[in-house]
C-alpha cells in the first residue's frame, strides 16, 4: 500500500494543475492529502479496479478524465537524454562538489524507476522543499553570468540545463498521472535555489 501525502499532490497540483484525481487500489491518501483535495473541491475518484490513475488539466475544460499521456517505456529518448544530461553533469562536478554530483546521480536513478515503484529519499541540501515559482528561476538565469568564475556558477550552469529539458518534458505531458517529474522538477528548482544564494569567492582558473 502506497501513501499520498499533502505534499505529492501539492507539488503535482502546483505544475500541473488538476480538476479530478483518481485513487488507485494499491494507494490510500492521509488525512492532509483528502483535506488539501476536499478543499480544492477535487473530485476524488476510488479505482478499486486498479486501472492508471488520470488527472484532468485544469484548462482542458472538459469535464472529462484524460488518460496519462506519459507510461514507462525504455524508448522514450527524451527523457532518457535528461537522465544522459544528469549523468554527464554529475561526472563533471564530481570532482568540484561531491554532494551535488550525488544528488544527481540520486534523481537519475528516481527518473529510472517505473512510476510508483520507488520514492526519493531526502536531500543533503535541505530539510524541506520549499515551493519554487518557475517565473524566478526563470528571471535569475541572466544573473548567472555574474558567477562565471566561481565554483557556483559552473555548477548553476550544469543545473540549468537539465532543469529547463525536463520542464519542457513535464509541460509536453501536462496529462500524465506520474509524479516522478514534477517531484524531480521541484527538486532541481530548489537546488538551483540554493545555489542561487550561496556566496561564493572567485576561482582562479579552469576547473
Amino acid at each position: 500500500m502506497k501513501y499520498l501525502t499533502e505534499n505529492d499532490l501539492r507539488i503535482a497540483y502546483r505544475d500541473i494543475p488538476f480538476e479530478v484525481f483518481t485513487v488507485r487500489s494499491d494507494e490510500k491518501l492521509t488525512p492532509g492529502a483528502r483535506t488539501f483535495l476536499s478543499d480544492r473541491k477535487i473530485k476524488i475518484i476510488e479505482d478499486n479496479n486498479g486501472k492508471t490513475r488520470s488527472q484532468i488539466n485544469h484548462y482542458s475544460g472538459r469535464g472529462q478524465p484524460q488518460a496519462s499521456a506519459v507510461s514507462f517505456e525504455t524508448n522514450d529518448f527524451e527523457l532518457l537524454n535528461v537522465r544522459c544530461d544528469m549523468l554527464s553533469a554529475a561526472q563533471m562536478l564530481y570532482g568540484l562538489d561531491k554532494a551535488i554530483a550525488e544528488e544527481l546521480k540520486l534523481l537519475e536513478r528516481y527518473l529510472s524507476t517505473p512510476y510508483g515503484t520507488a520514492s526519493i529519499t531526502s536531500s543533503t541540501f535541505f530539510k524541506t522543499e520549499e515551493d519554487v515559482n518557475q517565473t524566478v528561476i526563470v528571471e535569475q538565469l541572466s544573473n548567472v553570468g555574474l558567477f562565471i568564475n566561481t565554483q557556483k556558477g559552473e555548477i548553476l550552469l550544469k543545473l540549468y540545463p537539465i532543469y529547463f529539458s525536463l520542464l519542457a518534458y513535464t509541460e509536453k505531458n501536462r496529462n500524465s498521472d506520474d509524479l516522478r517529474f514534477v517531484t524531480t522538477l521541484s527538486r532541481l528548482g530548489n537546488l538551483i535555489s540554493y545555489y542561487l544564494s550561496k556566496e561564493e569567492k572567485e576561482v582562479d582558473g579552469p576547473q
